[in-house]
């Protein structure tokens, strides 16, 4: 086991590992060039630049590995379970169409009268 494999053991994702090894490469630039570019503006000494553009690197590699991870999950979620995603998305289309005309059910479609209703209404008043 090399100190890659060793560093990263708790950050594998949970796919093939040839395809692991290529996500964790990007995320890894990823991290590198987010980190690079924020301290770069930051400004400072070298020595505080470089603790911080590696606590920085760490902590966006750890959110873009997590964020990679939660889509993964959810994909194959969605793929083993496609039935029961599909009626959950249907029962809440449907819920939420009832409330839509719930909440608008006091709204009416008002009708312009003609001139002869008017006034056939105004004659029965008189």
């Amino acid at each position: 086991m090399g100190v890659w494999d060793f560093l990263t053991m708790p950050f594998d994702l949970p796919v093939n590992p040839i395809i692991s090894y290529v996500g964790m490469a990007i995320i890894g630039v990823i991290a590198f060039h987010l980190a690079y570019r924020i301290t770069g503006e930051i400004g400072g000494s070298s020595g505080e630049m470089t603790i911080i553009h590696w606590v920085l690197r760490l902590v966006i590699f750890v959110i873009l590995w997590a964020l990679v991870c939660g889509i993964i999950y959810l994909v194959r979620f969605v793929r083993d379970y496609w039935v029961y995603v599909v009626i959950a998305l249907c029962v809440l289309l449907f819920t939420l169409c009832g409330v839509f005309i719930y909440k608008h059910r006091n709204y009416k479609i008002r009708i312009k009268k003609d001139e002869s209703d008017r006034e056939k209404n105004e004659e029965k008043s008189s």
